[in-house]
């Protein structure tokens, strides 16, 4: 359904161009248990001002659609530096970017550097079990597989 005219005009006042990067920011009300994104009420709800400004010049979205930022700024509204995708997609995105916690600087990490470094010689120079590994670490059996070869542990 498009977006009627008025919600253009109160959108349109919200934004305040940036010159040196392209983006349109949002200067409106943000979620910041949201990381800052901003929000305007359409219908009396809220609504993400990103998928607001991707309705608003590019059409509908169809449900479980993301819109993501090329630019990675949240408050960034401008329709050219949007696009569509799945969570896969913006969780992709952002693993690409670099913008996903891993390692010690993950929040539920239960490994430091020293305990993966430490993990890694028992295992290759005293051959321990993954089992073995897990209970020393408090992981799982295949917890301590996947780190071992990389697949859920990284250094910063």
């Amino acid at each position: 359904m498009p977006l009627a005219d008025s919600v253009m005009t109160r959108f349109m006042e919200k934004v305040e161009p940036e010159p040196n990067s392209g983006c349109w920011l949002w200067t409106g009300a943000c979620n910041l248990a949201r990381m800052g994104y901003g929000e305007l009420y359409l219908d009396g709800r809220p609504q993400a001002a990103h998928r607001v400004a991707y309705m608003l010049f590019k059409g509908a979205l169809r449900p479980g659609e993301r819109v993501c930022h090329r630019c990675d700024v949240p408050a960034c509204v401008n329709p050219v530096h949007l696009f569509v995708g799945s969570a896969h997609d913006n969780t992709e995105d952002a693993r690409i970017k670099g913008r996903l916690a891993s390692g010690e600087r993950n929040g539920s990490a239960k490994l430091t550097q020293s305990g993966v470094d430490e993990m890694k010689r028992l295992r290759l120079r005293d051959r321990w079990s993954f089992a073995r590994l897990g209970r020393r670490f408090g992981i799982s059996a295949s917890g301590s597989f996947k780190v071992i070869h990389g697949r859920t542990w990284s250094a910063n």
